[in-house]
C-alpha cells in the first residue's frame, strides 16, 4: 500500500488533480532529485489508513503535503497543504553548571552543547557565549507539524522529567520553538492540557518564534 501512496502522490505534484496543488506548485518549485521530486518524510501515523506525503520546496524552509487516502480500494490524493519547517527543543542555561554537569544530572546526552565564555560565531570571536548551554533536539531534520513535534521531545524527556524540574535553582529551562511557515499559510496550533501538564512539570518556560517566508502569493 506504501509504494502505492507514494506514486499516488508523486502523480498528484507532477499533474495536479487539487487545486491547492496547482496553487501551490504556481508560484514554487518542488525540490528534484534523480528526475524525481524528493519525499522528505512519509507519516502513517497521523491519521489511520491515510498517508501524509511530504515534499521539499526549492529555496524554502517549509514543505509541501500531499495526503493520500484510498477510496474504493485505490489510493488517491485527497488533500494537500503547506506545513512549516518547526524545529522543537529543549534549552538549559547555567552560568554555574557546566553542560556535562547537567547532562549527569539529567542521565540524558544532549544533541548540542556550549560553553561559558565560547565564541558564538567564529566569524565576529569577540560575540561570546554568556553562559554555559546545553540543548535536546531528536528531531531536528525531521518535517512535522508543531504540535507532533512537542508531544514527542515531551515523550522523551519524561523519564528526566523531576531531574529537570530540579535544577531551576540555577539553570533557566526553556522548551523553544521555532516556526517558519509561508506567508499565505500560517496555520494556529492547538496545545492540549496533556501537553501544558509536562512543561509545566519540566518547570520549564516557553520561547516561540514565528517567520513568515515565501515572495509570492497563492494565485
Amino acid at each position: 500500500m506504501q509504494y502505492l501512496a507514494l506514486s499516488a502522490a508523486i502523480s498528484e505534484v507532477l499533474r495536479p488533480t487539487l487545486g491547492v496543488t496547482q496553487q501551490v506548485l504556481a508560484v514554487h518549485k518542488l525540490v528534484v532529485q534523480d528526475g524525481k521530486p524528493l519525499i522528505l518524510l512519509v507519516d502513517e501515523k497521523s491519521e489511520l489508513g491515510a498517508y501524509y506525503i511530504y515534499f521539499g520546496i526549492e529555496d524554502q524552509p517549509y514543505h509541501f503535503v500531499v495526503v493520500i487516502r484510498e477510496e474504493q480500494k485505490t489510493p488517491i490524493a485527497s488533500a494537500a497543504y503547506i506545513e512549516a519547517s518547526v524545529r522543537v527543543y529543549l534549552a538549559i542555561a547555567s552560568t554555574t553548571l557546566a553542560p556535562d554537569t547537567i547532562t549527569e544530572k539529567v542521565k540524558l546526552n544532549p544533541t548540542s552543547k556550549r560553553l561559558l565564555g565560547e565564541p558564538k560565531n567564529p566569524r565576529n570571536p569577540r560575540l561570546k557565549f554568556k553562559e554555559h548551554r546545553w540543548y535536546f533536539e531528536p528531531q531536528k531534520n525531521v518535517p512535522g507539524s508543531l504540535e507532533t513535534k512537542l508531544k514527542f521531545l515531551l515523550d522523551r524527556l519524561e523519564p528526566a522529567q523531576e531531574a529537570i524540574a530540579n535544577l531551576q535553582n540555577n539553570c533557566e529551562t526553556s522548551i523553544c520553538i521555532c516556526y517558519k511557515g509561508y506567508r499565505g499559510w500560517m496555520s494556529g496550533w492547538h496545545i492540549d492540557k496533556a501537553t501544558m501538564r509536562k512543561i509545566v512539570a519540566l518547570g520549564a518556560e516557553v520561547d516561540l518564534d514565528l517567520y513568515a517566508y515565501g515572495e509570492q502569493d497563492l494565485p
